[in-house]
């Protein structure tokens, strides 16, 4: 799928959650709606050719940093959801 045409179904909220990704959702407080603000402020989405997923890099509904990983078959597929650790600074 085309990286335009797949950031536009995951800003319209076109995409279905692994159990995993449901699970990971639940417990770091993250919604469907955090993805898609994230789709839509996106800061990097790029695809991971070892993985075979893109790794979508942006802010979530409180202008939190999210990343998303997504796998593209039949349907969008979210794998995964995080928020990236805070590195520190010398």
């Amino acid at each position: 799928m085309e990286k335009v045409r797949l950031l536009k179904q995951l800003t319209e909220g076109n995409f279905l959650l692994t159990v995993h990704a449901f699970e990971q959702m639940q417990e770091r407080l993250i919604s469907e709606m955090d993805i898609q603000y994230c789709a839509a402020s996106q800061v990097c989405f790029e695809f991971q050719e070892e993985q075979q997923t893109w790794l979508l890099k942006g802010k979530d509904s409180k202008k939190r940093e999210l990343h998303v990983v997504v796998a593209t078959y039949d349907d969008v597929l979210i794998v995964t959801t995080f928020r990236p650790k805070k590195r520190n600074r010398l």
